[in-house]
């Protein structure tokens, strides 16, 4: 299978009276100049051996869903990974890399499209976390990881209308720590959106 990553379209949706949220997000690949963010306005192409890294930003009120369809067309759980995570953890202030500290995901073959859909909403995704626990229960079942997908896909056709989302290229600066580990500054996504948000990025490699 592959690993994963950036760039396309992108829709996010609300009702009027829906709560604003806020969150970041970035795709790294790893340059010889040290990790940088790709250019999601298009599918970047990139080769296979290339790494990737995912920064989240995750702000109070604001429920965040991360999977990758990959280019043979396997799901993986990203974010948050596991299937009772916000049954334990209310969403906080925190930042996420993933993989975590200074690991990187390896692009390998077989070449193609990889896909990641990255969901967020003020309230949780229930429906979305019930069949992905069922997909976890028994990740080699078609009829589980297909109900994953459909869902996806719903979720992103319902609320396709009455866009409210602002995204702004907002600096992160290199202080970022985690366990110890010192990041270089890079430009990461800041979204500002109604009720809910969704984006598929999309990366070819060969």
């Amino acid at each position: 299978a592959t690993l994963i990553v950036c760039g396309i379209a992108s829709q996010a949706h609300p009702v009027a009276d829906q709560p604003m949220f806020q969150f970041g997000w970035a795709v790294l690949t790893g340059t010889n100049g040290g990790l940088r963010p790709l250019d999601c306005t298009t599918p970047p192409k990139l080769k296979n051996g290339a790494t990737i890294q995912i920064y989240i930003e995750q702000k109070p009120g604001v429920y965040i869903y991360l999977y990758l369809l990959d280019s043979s067309g396997e799901v993986d759980f990203l974010f948050p990974g596991e299937k009772d995570f916000y049954s334990k953890v209310e969403p906080a202030e925190r930042i996420f890399r993933l993989p975590a500290d200074t690991d990187q995901f390896e692009l390998t073959p077989p070449g193609g499209q990889e896909k990641l859909y990255l969901l967020a909403a003020a309230q949780r995704l229930t429906r979305l976390e019930e069949v992905t626990a069922l997909f976890l229960d028994q990740p080699a079942d078609p009829l589980r990881k297909e109900a994953v997908i459909r869902e996806l896909k719903r979720l992103r056709q319902e609320h396709s209308s009455l866009a409210q989302t602002t995204e702004t290229s907002v600096p992160v600066a290199g202080t970022v720590r985690s366990r110890g580990v010192l990041f270089e500054s890079f430009e990461a996504t800041r979204v500002s959106a109604a009720g809910f948000y969704s984006r598929i990025l999309r990366i070819d490699h060969d």
